[in-house]
């Protein structure tokens, strides 16, 4: 009688987990569902084999629980006599945050690197309140087609020629085309002349003079001063060129072995017993000036170098000149005269 009292003490304190968990406990290999007999034909199972088979569950449960206990200080004991075995593994949680760190410090390391070799930002540049992004390209001011004049000046002025001394203006040519490819005594757009350019005495003792070159349209004048014609500066496009190059020429004692004579002349060969070297001013007999056709829609502020050096653009920004460029990519160094004070023409 005591018996049967005390179990169903135990089984009131733990009736929740038999009714509840009678269908997911299980302990070694016999299960609580198994432990519950099934109804015999025609015999209820009786209510002491009902309770000793949940007293069963609850002892095969705690020890479950001292074998736990024991192995985790088995782990521990290993852990202390065998150092070498290593740490025990991490946990799922613990790995997941060291995966994520590890990938963290990597990316901020690529990061910083490649930074490093990043170009640094240009800043935006303001023109009249209008940020630099937000303007239009240009377009050309110089419609296919339009007719325009030459203009060729040599003076020692490095800014500007001086129009009132005919001496200085050397080449005209009238109503050109822009655009056109068939002009030219030769049907193929390249014009030549011979020039005959008298050397200022300034220029004789080792001083610069400059061709000054102007495209106005026809009906222009290139005189900012208005006194020879009107004077539109939009279509009225200036290139300076320096015409003479300070080289270094040298002096030498020598002769050809076979004849025994000697190119230099006399001049030289005085100079050669006194100066080894001597800086005068070169010249070179050819100059080309080529006027590019270009319709390029470009923008003014984000032109590449070297190209924005050679193209000027309106007073207002919408528009840009077109280009002139002084060609001298065939002028060989060995092709270039020095001039001195004997010198008095350019040919």
């Amino acid at each position: 009688m005591t018996l049967i009292q005390f179990n169903y003490w135990l089984l009131e304190m733990n009736d929740s987990l038999m009714i509840g968990d009678t269908s997911r406990i299980s302990t070694g290999k016999t299960s609580l569902r198994s432990l519950l007999l099934p109804k015999p034909p025609g015999r209820e199972p009786s209510y002491l084999q009902n309770c000793c088979g949940f007293l069963f569950c609850r002892k095969q449960k705690s020890l479950g629980k001292m074998e736990e206990q024991q192995i985790a200080a088995g782990n521990a004991e290993d852990a202390v006599n065998n150092p070498g075995a290593g740490p025990p593994q991490p946990h799922r949680g613990e790995s997941f945050f060291a995966i994520a760190k590890s990938l963290m410090v990597r990316a901020l390391i690529i990061y910083f690197i490649t930074s490093m070799f990043r170009r640094p930002s240009v800043p935006v540049e303001k023109s009249g309140g209008i940020p630099l992004s937000a303007k239009t390209a240009s377009t050309q001011i110089y419609a296919n087609g339009t007719a325009f004049d030459l203009c060729v000046y040599v003076s020692e002025d490095p800014n500007q020629p001086d129009f009132n001394d005919p001496s200085q203006h050397v080449w005209t040519l009238p109503n050109l085309m822009y655009g056109d490819w068939y002009s030219g005594p030769e049907n193929n757009g390249i014009f030549t002349q011979e020039l005959e350019i008298p050397v200022p005495e300034l220029v004789q003792n080792n001083g610069s003079f400059y061709l000054h070159t102007f495209l106005v349209r026809t009906g222009d004048s290139p005189d900012p001063s208005g006194v020879s014609g009107p004077y539109r500066a939009d279509y009225t496009v200036h290139r300076t060129r320096k015409m003479n190059r300070l080289k270094k020429r040298k002096y030498g004692k020598t002769h050809n072995l076979l004849t025994g004579t000697t190119v230099a002349t006399e001049e030289e060969i005085i100079k050669a017993e006194t100066v080894k070297e001597e800086i005068l001013s070169h010249w070179h007999p050819n100059l080309t000036i080529n006027i590019i056709f270009d319709y390029t829609a470009w923008t003014k502020g984000s032109i590449p170098s070297p190209i924005d050096q050679f193209i000027e653009f309106s007073n207002s920004g919408e528009f840009y000149k077109p280009i002139l460029y002084f060609n001298d990519y065939w002028n060989l160094v060995k092709d270039y005269q020095p001039f001195n004070t004997s010198v008095n023409l350019f040919q």
